[in-house]
This record gives structure tokens, sequence and C-alpha cells, in this order.
């Protein structure tokens, strides 16, 4: 939900980058553009969630294997240390596949904007490198990318959590320092300067921390004209 804390944090954090990038020239040689992709790019399509479900032939499964012990206790253990799509998943193909099966097709359920799709291309067509920085799932990302191909062929680079320690088992993540950091330390080339949207305030301030330019995202027509003051992007 868009609060008056959000509101009141997206144009903190909007006038401060643009008053720190007002010295800095950006051109496709030296800029990278990196997104967020839900509630950014894409957005929960509610009613094909639901529908999913509703359709799933395999309801009678879940409800069967819902219910084992071994499963319950694997998956308390997990939420406990770190309650993350990407953490419960392999427990559910273990134990519950159909559960498993069931929650990627519901997560995949996403709904491309339009208006931000178009500025995608835009500044792919001037010449900018994209990325995607996201925390989402890595086979949740590989179904996008069948389902819209046009869309993420764009994108040079896929960012996303990774487990820093496997016996630990925790993921970094965004808002994470360590991940934005890793993540200009090994996607970014010396010199060029990243540009970050992403919908969420505690994301902004962990990636402005960093060093990057963070761009608060509230809607498509924010973003363009945020895009524009910045000369990435021209008004038609």
């Amino acid at each position: 939900m868009f609060t008056i804390r959000t509101f009141i944090l997206s144009l903190i954090a909007i006038t401060n980058i643009m008053h720190g990038a007002s010295q800095i020239v950006y051109q496709p040689e030296n800029t990278i553009i990196a997104f967020d992709i839900h509630d950014v790019i894409a957005h929960t399509d509610i009613y094909g969630m639901c529908n999913r479900a509703v359709n799933f032939e395999k309801k009678q499964e879940v409800l069967l294997r819902m219910f084992q012990i071994q499963f319950l206790k694997k998956l308390v253990s997990s939420m406990w240390k770190q309650l993350t799509f990407q953490n419960i998943l392999p427990i559910c193909d273990k134990y519950n596949p159909a559960l498993s099966e069931l929650m990627l097709d519901m997560a995949t359920e996403q709904a491309l904007k339009p208006e931000v799709v178009e500025i995608l291309k835009k500044l792919k067509a001037a010449g900018y490198t994209l990325h995607i920085v996201s925390n989402i799932e890595r086979r949740s990302l590989d179904v996008l990318k069948i389902k819209y191909p046009d869309v993420f062929d764009v994108f040079t680079v896929e960012y996303i959590p990774y487990t820093h320690h496997q016996k630990s088992g925790k993921l970094i993540r965004k808002p994470d320092h360590k991940f934005f950091n890793d993540y200009l330390m090994t996607c970014v080339p010396e010199g060029h300067h990243v540009i970050f949207v992403d919908d969420l305030p505690k994301n902004i301030a962990g990636a402005a921390a960093c060093g990057m330019h963070a761009l608060m995202f509230i809607n498509a027509t924010e973003l363009k004209y945020a895009l524009e003051k910045l000369t990435l992007i021209t008004d038609d």
C-alpha cells in the first residue's frame, strides 16, 4: 500500500538523488540502469493466481502431503531462519512437489506494465545497458523470460539472491548492503554509474548507501520524468 511515509521517503530519495547526480553526465558508455521486477516492470495478476489455484489438478496431493511431520518440521525451521520463497521452495520440492509446482505457477502470474516496457525499449534503443537486480527466485525468473522473451531479452545481467554460506542456507538479498556491493563488484565495470529503480524505500536506501543513484518507482509517468531529468531519455 502507498502510504504517506512511503510518499515522504520517495520525495526525499528522489530529491537527494537528483541533487547528487546533477554533476554527472550520463552516457550509454558509462551508465547502467538496473531494474527490480515486482511492482516495477510487472505486477501480480491476482485473478490469474486465483484461477491457477482453483484449476490446479493436484490439489488433493498437495493436501495429503501438507501435514507430513517431516515436511512441517523443515518448513517451520526454514521460516524461523529466513522466510523467503527461495528457502521454502526446495523443501516443497522434496516433501511436497505438487505444492512446489503450484507455488511456481502462482508466483509467475505476473502482468507486464506496458508504460514501463516502453521506457525499457527507449533506454535500450538509446544504447544503455539494462540489468535486473531483484529478489526473484531463479525458476520464477526463467518462466517469466519464456513468457515475455521480447521484454527480458533487453537485459544483459540478472542479479538475484544467492546463498553466502551453504551451511546456514541464509540468502543474501535486497536490501542487504552485501547484496548491492557484490553486484557492483561482479557486474559493473569500473568507471560505470548505476541508476537503480525499485518500489520499496528500504531497497532504495540500501542501494543509495552503496553508491548507486536510486530512483523510487511510483509509477511509469514519474519514472519517465526522472529519467528525462537525468537526460537518459527525451520527451517525445
